[in-house]
């Protein structure tokens, strides 16, 4: 279980992973899934947003970008990723590193 690993090894390895995964994605998107990554950022905008609501966009976001990688590996590798390690940052340092993704 995860319980048997310290944070810094369990962030370096979702780091690591999102790496590949965004890499992928930049090469194999298209118009539509950067309308979704899009979208989900300006729901992340929204200031009145509760942290569960913008857990749940955040998920989103981070699925949006493993389907755009259109490799099903590394997608079912990420979506379980994505639900256990998640949130794995305050509000701030995520809103700062999905903008480097899409910026």
């Amino acid at each position: 279980s995860l319980g048997e690993f310290d944070l810094d090894e369990i962030a370096e390895a979702r780091a690591d992973l999102e790496r590949v995964t965004c890499a992928l994605a930049a090469r194999h998107r298209d118009d539509e899934d950067l309308a979704r990554l899009a979208a989900e950022l300006r729901v992340q905008d929204d200031e009145t947003l509760s942290d569960l609501e913008f857990c749940q966009s955040d998920v989103r976001f981070h699925r949006h970008i493993a389907e755009a990688a259109q490799h099903r590996v590394i997608a079912y590798i990420m979506q379980s990723v994505i639900e256990a390690l998640h949130p794995a940052g305050s509000k701030v340092e995520l809103d700062a590193d999905h903008g480097v993704v899409i910026g």
